[in-house]
């Protein structure tokens, strides 16, 4: 655990039996008058899909992430990273240099094995589990490859790769990149294509994706194109490619049906714009897996306020 976020540690552990005694007697925020006033002006909400699910999961998770910078690395005591040996290698790590030969793939050119070794040198690890890294990704690229959807794919000929958006919605900038943007010419389809490398259960996708608001991240993505690629278009296939096993999910959306995501994105913006952070995720179940509880920072039902004259926090009953 880094020694620098001991004092904001201190600032979020769970209140006193006096202070909550005191706070249940009062609807006003107890105020924190040993921390430093923080000021804030922030007209523009900047947000990427996965800060908003963040947010939408549990707002205090998303305050100690995105506004204090806070983030699940951070407790783990710090070592050379290549000094990490094959078992030590994480499913991110595999997810990027999986994600870094795909983008490279195209009608024209097949990544070999040594592009994912290339790749997985640049994470400094050591030598075999450079090796292990390299093999793992290959494979997860290879799930593609094989699957009759992948060779439906490269066979037609207008790709686009890492395609990076930036969009305005009112009080709120949305950013993010999106795996690929292809012309499906068998559907005569512009479609969207998300590559997933973790693990799924082929009996429960539908659960999986609901529950890791991966419908949420196509639905920015379907309107990033609408709005800023292809203003003309009124109907927008997604899919969702799974490498393990090799599994797609599809949904088309047309442009009407994303005006409530719309109203959902603003009313987000504004709730952070004011400042308030509640520790009541979504699902209660995540607090028992959740860094930021587990070293102290968070207690549940713990509204925090982060506003131009410092912090507060109360008790919810």
């Amino acid at each position: 655990f880094d020694p620098k976020f001991e004092r904001i540690r201190n600032q979020f552990r769970s209140v006193s039996p006096e202070q909550k005694s005191a706070d249940q007697k009062s609807t006003k925020p107890i105020k924190k008058n040993h921390l430093s006033p923080i000021k804030i002006e922030q007209e523009i909400i900047h947000l990427s899909p996965t800060s908003f699910i963040q947010f939408q999961q549990c707002p205090a998770g998303y305050y100690f992430r995105e506004i204090l910078g806070i983030q699940d690395d951070d407790f783990v005591v710090s070592h050379r990273i290549y000094d990490k040996k094959p078992e030590d290698i994480s499913g991110r790590i595999i997810g990027i240099v999986t994600h870094n030969l795909l983008e490279k793939l195209t009608p024209e050119y097949i990544p070999s094995p040594e592009d994912a070794y290339f790749y997985a040198s640049q994470h400094m690890l050591e030598s075999d589990a450079t090796q292990k890294l390299a093999n793992q990704a290959y494979l997860h690229m290879l799930s593609l490859l094989k699957s009759e959807f992948g060779k439906n794919m490269l066979s037609n000929k207008t790709h686009f790769t890492e395609v990076r958006f930036q969009l305005r919605h009112e009080n709120v900038w949305i950013e993010g990149i999106i795996d690929r943007l292809f012309f499906d010419e068998s559907t005569d389809t512009w479609t969207i294509l998300d590559y997933k490398t973790n693990q799924i259960s082929k009996t429960n996708i539908e659960e999986e994706i609901l529950k890791d608001k991966y419908d949420i991240q196509l639905k920015f993505y379907a309107l990033a194109v609408f709005q800023m690629l292809l203003k003309d278009l009124s109907i927008l296939k997604t899919q969702l490619f799974f490498t393990t096993p090799a599994e797609l999910w599809e949904k088309e959306f047309y442009r009407a049906s994303l005006v409530e995501f719309e109203k959902e994105i603003s009313s987000v913006g504004h709730q952070i714009q004011k400042g308030e952070f509640i520790a009541q995720p979504a699902d209660s179940s995540s607090c028992n897996y959740c860094v930021f509880r587990k070293h102290g920072f968070c207690s549940a039902n713990v509204s925090i306020y982060h506003s131009k004259i410092g912090y507060h926090y109360t008790v919810l009953k």
